[in-house]
């Protein structure tokens, strides 16, 4: 089963009023974040550190976007760099931050950033329901979120909720997205920095769960830092046209993925999959919402670098087939059992117990595989 537009719609809407305050987003919206993102642009804060904000730049160029254009390109070199140094220099540079708000207004901008926006966050989101057969407005609006917010992967693999205890998929896909909720509000309350002022996400989500809002409803009351705003059918009613967002154009620019998790440890990110040129692109603009209250509270950027939680490496894999890990621990325990040297005994445990310290990597991805339903944690189960 398929969204709808209108569901897909009232989703960007959410996650707009927590990105700029607005139900329809803002595309001039310019801050400077303080953990290191730098400069953060646009209806979902395209951010300098994640690589975001250049493809939004590049897109808009390939767009035909003339707006401040010799400007945006002249800090392009500037924007592939992800040196801190950089990031820092172009959060104080008024040229650059003049040029994007005044690009912001313009239909190619506009342009830009819904497509970014789709290939980022929107259809991975959907690819993701899609392939934890999820079907409810609500669901995709949690998983939205955490992709454009980031650390879904992270949180993803925390919630364990077993689809074999539950008759109906829409049982376990409302048990599933509850559990998902209640774990990212623990996570963000326990963050530190400015990623804990934004416990009011998984709270508004929480909201709708606990008044039985799995479709979406209108109205919608989200939460925003120490007030509300309302979405309102409005939203539909008094819709405004906007270009809608067309098929990329070719280009040999690479343009870089978004990381979704903070770093716990040195490991590298799980590439996510590929990302498809959507086949329609969804228009997502309409009538304003009623503001009930304005505030410049903002939490963490969605490109914070990512968590891998399993490598899944060549030994890992090597351990996991064919029972491998299971019969390596089955022999071990074995000859303890069966051997009355004390000696012998020592010497084995010391040594399992050093090849488990040198390879403890692989073995516990190899666990993971093991006990995991879905080995390469593609979908929720």
């Amino acid at each position: 089963m398929s969204f709808t537009d209108r569901a897909k719609l009232i989703a960007l809407a959410i996650v707009h009023v927590f990105e700029t305050s607005k139900p329809l987003g803002d595309y001039a919206a310019l801050v400077v974040l303080d953990d290191g993102a730098g400069i953060s642009y646009g209806i979902n804060q395209f951010t300098h550190r994640s690589g975001s904000l250049l493809a939004v730049v590049k897109r808009y160029i390939a767009l035909g976007g003339q707006a401040a254009l010799p400007s945006l390109e002249h800090f392009l070199p500037q924007l592939e760099s992800k040196s801190q140094t950089v990031i820092n220099a172009l959060g104080h540079n008024d040229e650059l931050k003049i040029g994007l708000k005044k690009a912001g207004a313009t239909p190619e901008m506009h342009q830009a950033q819904q497509q970014i926006m789709t290939e980022k966050y929107l259809q991975p989101a959907l690819d993701a329901c899609e392939g934890s057969h999820f079907t409810l407005p609500l669901s995709l609006a949690v998983i939205y979120d955490s992709i454009n917010h980031g650390s879904f992967a992270r949180i993803r693999d925390r919630v364990t909720v077993d689809r074999s205890h539950f008759t109906t998929d829409i049982d376990f896909e409302k048990a599933w997205v509850t559990a998902y909720c209640a774990e990212r509000l623990s996570w963000l309350s326990g963050a530190r920095g400015s990623l804990k002022n934004t416990v009011y996400r998984p709270q508004t989500f929480l909201d709708l769960i606990k008044a039985d809002n799995w479709d979406l409803g209108l109205p919608i009351n989200v939460r925003l830092g120490g007030g509300r705003v309302r979405i309102g059918d409005s939203l539909f009613n008094n819709s405004t046209a906007e270009p809608a967002a067309q098929p990329a154009p070719d280009s040999s620019s690479k343009i870089e993925s978004e990381h979704l998790d903070p770093p716990a440890e040195a490991l590298p990110e799980t590439a996510p999959p590929p990302i498809v040129q959507p086949k329609t692109t969804q228009e997502t603009t309409a009538g304003d919402g009623k503001i009930v209250t304005e505030t410049t509270t903002k939490g963490d950027a969605p490109d914070v670098p990512a968590t891998q939680v399993s490598q899944n490496g060549p030994l890992a894999k090597w351990l996991f087939s064919g029972g491998v890990l299971t019969s390596l621990a089955t022999s071990v325990w074995a000859f303890i059992t069966s051997n009355t040297s004390v000696v012998a005994i020592a010497v084995v445990c010391i040594t399992v117990l050093i090849i488990v310290l040198i390879f403890r990597g692989a073995i516990t991805d190899a666990i993971r595989m093991q006990t995991a339903a879905d080995p390469d944690k593609k979908n929720v189960s």
